[in-house]
């Protein structure tokens, strides 16, 4: 009975072992993989601008697929963290995904990877968050402009 339970656990452990993977701790901004696995289409740009403090980072990816969210610490691309989970989703038939984050102010540089059977795509964008305060700024310069006419 102990050798079938301790079998059983050996079992279990390799198993466990061969079937978990995990996506890499850091990536450096230079490492773009594979080519076709991910087209993002939300932000449609590798720069935009908001005032939202959320975007959805949304696109096409391969089917079955697993796409994760990597933001850049200054030195390289780290797992992007949201309510204590690193942010990912696994892509079903259909390829699109859409992977609601939150913004700072001011820069943020994502990196999304796409991994599928063995093989990844990196891709990268920066969406640049302005201060709602430049709101209040504009329309008083447009008020000022129209009362000089």
């Amino acid at each position: 009975m102990k050798q079938k339970f301790l079998c059983l656990v050996c079992i279990l452990m390799c198993l466990c072992t061969v079937s978990s993977y995990a996506a890499p701790a850091s990536i450096s901004s230079k490492d773009y993989g594979a080519s076709g696995l991910i087209t993002v289409t939300n932000p449609g740009k590798n720069y935009s601008t908001t005032y939202n403090k959320t975007i959805t980072l949304s696109g096409y990816a391969t089917a079955h697929s697993t796409v994760y969210v990597y933001v850049f610490d200054g030195s390289s691309y780290k797992p992007y963290y949201q309510n204590g989970v690193a942010l990912s989703v696994s892509v079903g038939a259909s390829g699109i995904f859409a992977i609601p984050v939150n913004l700072s102010s001011g820069t943020n540089l994502f990196l999304l990877r796409a991994e599928s059977g063995g093989s990844y795509q990196n891709t990268t964008f920066e969406v640049n968050v302005l201060s709602s305060a430049m709101f209040g700024l504009i329309d008083r310069l447009k008020s000022l402009t129209f009362g000089l006419k």
